[in-house]
């Protein structure tokens, strides 16, 4: 379907006509309109494709569409229904994930009812002291349920399960589908502890690097995670190398943003609209896989192209010509050894379509010219640790790698800007959060 093709061809015809004479075009607002619709039969096909039995995620819709050539060809691919009812185990399970709405900010999905209490913007933002800058705002994702910002990706896991479970009614299964996931410990934690809130009946496998820290391969243990290791510096492990160094040939491995979000664009959306609504003049996120960061420029290239429109998303509230003048900075690392642990990857297969996308963004003026991946220097992580800690922010050094990379910027970044910083935040243990789920349960047996 070639979606960015489309959408970049649209948006040359938009600089050669011009925005006002665009706005009146009653042909390009059509063709805008139609692009989206494109882009939602998309993600429906996706989903539909899961649910028809021995598809791949990975499959291509043009090959599944030739071997469609009638209807009979379609019922040949789609098994016969069993209602959900006959399989009471999951039943429960599947009514019990609600999602309220994909983007009305007065009936938000985060974090997940019935157990917790959905607000927009789910976490708070406040302002920090940092030596020599006039305002300096944290994004603080450490008040989420398992005190990270993966929370926001574990709760996009269980929709997907949502999808599996309403799968059974195409397919007799005795047990739900294996999850697999290569994880330093945040995403795994995150994503067992929905699992246990929800009683999904899995035990996460999680293949972790061979020199992975005890006490995080212990408590991802505690919490319900099947562990495997591996030394992960050896080769880039694909989705079928994942499943088999976890015993799980016929499972899914969601490691890979591309399994979960084939659009690439509703990845830690609501994260995203909560950073863009703040209005900063510059914006520090912590860089591991990426996913975070990419995606905040997704949802700044969408809101770029529904100005020409006046259709913005309801969760924006923000300014488009104040996120064309943002700097976005990532921190990441190269260092093996480094405090930003949970940052570091021996492979990221996808950087080099990363890196390309943030010089098409500026060279379309969607995003600051400085806007760009940059790498922390180790000394900066202890100075930012120490900050964090005299102004009691729950924080792992990971979180931090944002104040670290605006110390290490600070002789070349302008004082009296406002600087949004993201604290992706720390990792609770495996004690606090059985305890928390005890809680959960006894409260919601009560109501």
């Amino acid at each position: 379907m070639h979606i960015e093709k489309l959408e970049k061809a649209f948006a040359q015809i938009v600089e050669i006509m011009g925005d006002e004479q665009t706005e009146k075009n009653e042909t390009l607002l059509e063709i805008s309109k139609k692009i989206e619709r494109i882009k939602t039969i998309k993600s429906d096909i996706f989903d539909m494709l899961q649910r028809i039995t021995g598809m791949k995620s990975t499959i291509r819709y043009d090959i599944f569409f030739q071997k469609i050539a009638s209807l009979n060809d379609l019922v040949h691919f789609i098994p016969p229904q069993i209602k959900l009812e006959q399989n009471k185990e999951f039943e429960n399970v599947y009514h019990s994930i609600q999602v309220p709405s994909t983007n009305n900010p007065e009936n938000p999905e985060f974090p997940p009812k019935p157990y917790y209490t959905p607000k927009f913007p789910a976490s708070k933002t406040i302002e920090i002291k940092i030596p020599g800058f006039k305002q300096v705002l944290l994004k603080d994702e450490s008040t989420n349920p398992t005190g990270t910002h993966k929370d926001r990706f574990a709760w996009e896991v269980v929709i997907k399960y949502k999808a599996l479970l309403e799968s059974l009614k195409y397919k007799k299964l005795k047990e739900l589908p294996q999850i697999s996931i290569i994880s330093s410990g945040g995403a795994a934690t995150a994503v067992q502890n929905l699992f246990n809130v929800f009683d999904i009946p899995v035990s996460l496998k999680v293949l972790i690097d061979k020199n992975t820290n005890a006490d995080i391969k212990n408590s991802m243990k505690k919490i319900g995670c099947t562990i495997y290791e591996t030394d992960l510096g050896l080769k880039l492990l694909k989705p079928e190398d994942i499943k088999q160094y976890t015993d799980n040939k016929d499972g899914i491995d969601i490691t890979y943003r591309e399994t979960m979000d084939p659009n690439l664009d509703n990845y830690y959306d609501w994260l995203s609209y909560e950073i863009i609504n703040q209005k900063a003049d510059y914006c520090f996120i912590p860089f591991g896989t990426g996913d975070l960061f990419i995606n905040i420029l997704n949802i700044v290239k969408k809101e770029y192209f529904n100005s020409f429109l006046h259709n913005p998303d309801p969760r924006f509230f923000g300014s488009v010509e104040k996120l064309k003048s943002c700097h976005f900075i990532a921190a990441s690392t190269k260092n093996k050894n480094t405090q930003l642990d949970k940052l570091y990857s021996s492979f990221l297969p996808t950087f080099n379509e990363y890196e390309n996308f943030i010089t098409e963004l500026k060279s379309c003026t969607c995003v600051g010219n400085k806007t760009n991946i940059h790498y922390v220097e180790e000394h900066f992580v202890s100075k930012a640790m120490e900050i964090a800690k005299s102004q009691q922010i729950t924080f792992e050094p990971s979180g931090l790698a944002g104040i670290a990379l605006l110390l290490q910027m600070q002789d070349e970044l302008p004082k009296d800007k406002k600087i949004l910083i993201v604290n992706t935040g720390k990792t609770k243990s495996a004690e606090v959060l059985m305890n928390e789920l005890e809680e959960i349960r006894n409260k919601h047996k009560l109501n």
